[in-house]
């Protein structure tokens, strides 16, 4: 409970009838009060009120007005599964936490008739929790919470087994990029040009397609994207050649033809294998 003066309810006077109050009510329930901050064994203040909070069979803690200081030590007490009780005048509201938990009301003007009945309650509710916790039956305010904490894990891997995992993972990873970079080098035609069926046949390694056209430049950008999403090259790059003539390469992929192409196709050329034999078929009369 609060000792100074707090706003204009609560003069040091008025706290000092409070705690005669409670005091009466703890002797009645056959118990020696003790304000919290009083413990010849701990010459600091602090540590005397922390080993009173946990250490004290029963703790009365008065909420009313809400003060700070009365509000940590109320929450200190509560983390322990010994037994509190809690009173209050109830000009503030305790907050939602605390009313959950259950508390005795005081008059705040301390009229007798009211404060001889509230001492009767708080007296009787001392002795019913310190009965409660002696019989092994009081559930205090943290045991009704259930929280599981994670617990890590140690696994002990020998050095040995470590490097040949990171090894393999290398491996793995090598083999990715040479599978890639042996697609990308080695493309055989699923349908090639009926022309040079003989000539694709015998080699599974066409490295790229070479086409020359003429068309306007509309014509040669349209063109330039019917090859890139039908799939007959891979990757393929358009350069224009003059005005009127255009070139697109790229990897072959599919057969080249003038399949919905306005322009006219002058030449096709492809180069095979490692040694990058050009061949050149002119469509030109």
């Amino acid at each position: 409970m609060p000792i100074s003066q707090m706003g204009e309810l609560y003069s040091p006077e008025h706290w000092r009838r409070v705690q005669r109050i409670l005091q009466k009510a703890i002797e009645a329930a056959g118990m020696r009060p003790k304000l919290v901050w009083e413990n010849p064994e701990a010459d600091v203040i602090h540590a005397a009120i922390l080993q009173n909070i946990y250490d004290s069979d029963v703790v009365v803690c008065d909420l009313s007005g809400l003060n700070p200081n009365v509000m940590l030590e109320a929450g200190l007490r509560l983390s322990t599964k010994k037994p509190t009780v809690i009173v209050t005048d109830r000009v503030v509201p305790p907050p939602f936490d605390v009313s959950s938990i259950g508390y005795i009301v005081y008059s705040r003007d301390l009229e007798f008739n009211s404060i001889e009945e509230f001492i009767e309650k708080l007296s009787q509710k001392i002795k019913d929790v310190a009965d409660a916790y002696d019989g092994g039956r009081y559930q205090s305010f943290v045991e009704n919470f259930t929280v599981e904490t994670v617990r890590p894990e140690r696994i002990d891997v020998s050095a040995e087994k470590y490097f040949s995992d990171q090894i393999e993972t290398i491996g793995r990873s090598i083999r990715r990029i040479e599978r890639s970079l042996h697609a990308s080098n080695t493309t055989t035609p699923r349908n090639p040009a009926p022309s040079f069926n003989p000539l694709l046949q015998e080699s599974n390694s066409v490295r790229s397609c070479t086409v020359m056209f003429q068309a306007n430049a509309a014509i040669a950008h349209a063109y330039h994207e019917h090859i890139y999403n039908t799939g007959m090259l891979m990757l393929p790059k358009l350069k224009p050649r003059n005005d009127d003539t255009f070139i697109i390469t790229g990897g072959l992929l599919s057969a080249i033809d003038e399949q919905d192409m306005t322009g006219k196709i002058l030449s096709v050329g492809y180069e095979f294998g490692a040694t990058r034999i050009s061949v050149t078929i002119s469509t030109e009369n």
